[in-house]
C-alpha cells in the first residue's frame, strides 16, 4: 500500500492548485520576468559553485534547473541518505539524496542541493559545507 502512497505523493506535491495556475498566468504576461529566470538562476548557481570551489566536492554540471549536483565521494562512503542526514541533523545543511530517485538505491556518493536561495543563505550553507573535510 505504501508504494500507491508513493506514487501519488510523487505527482500531488508537484501540482499546482487553482489560485497558483491563475497567479502563473499573470506572471506570463510580462515576457520580461520570465525570459530574466534563467539568468536569475544562473547567478544564484555559480554563486554556490564559487563558494565551493576548491573543496573535496566535485560539482556535477547542471542546467535547466535550480539544484546543484555535489558528488561527495572524495569526503565520505556513507551512503546518500545517511550523508544527507548528517549533513542536515549535524551541520545545518538539507540536501536531498539521489538513491530514492533510483530503483536499484545504488550509492553514487551524489546529493542535490537547491541554489534557489538568498545570497547569504548559499554563503553560508557553502561555509557549513566546506567545513567537512572526511567523514
Amino acid at each position: 500500500m505504501t508504494k500507491e502512497f508513493r506514487k501519488m505523493h510523487q505527482f500531488i506535491v508537484f501540482s499546482a492548485n487553482t489560485p497558483v495556475q491563475y497567479a502563473y498566468s499573470e506572471f506570463m504576461k510580462n515576457e520580461d520576468k520570465y525570459l530574466s529566470l534563467g539568468r536569475f538562476y544562473e547567478q544564484k548557481r555559480n554563486v554556490l559553485i564559487n563558494e565551493l570551489s576548491g573543496t573535496n566536492y566535485t560539482l556535477k554540471k547542471c542546467s535547466g534547473t535550480y539544484f546543484q549536483l555535489l558528488d561527495y565521494s572524495k569526503i565520505s562512503n556513507k551512503p546518500d541518505i545517511e550523508f544527507s542526514e548528517y549533513l542536515t541533523k549535524k551541520v545545518g545543511v538539507a540536501v536531498i539524496p539521489l538513491s530514492p530517485f533510483f530503483n536499484d538505491r545504488e550509492n553514487r556518493h551524489l546529493v542535490r542541493v537547491c541554489f534557489a536561495k538568498s545570497e547569504l543563505v548559499l554563503k553560508q550553507a557553502a561555509q557549513k559545507l566546506k567545513s567537512i573535510n572526511t567523514l
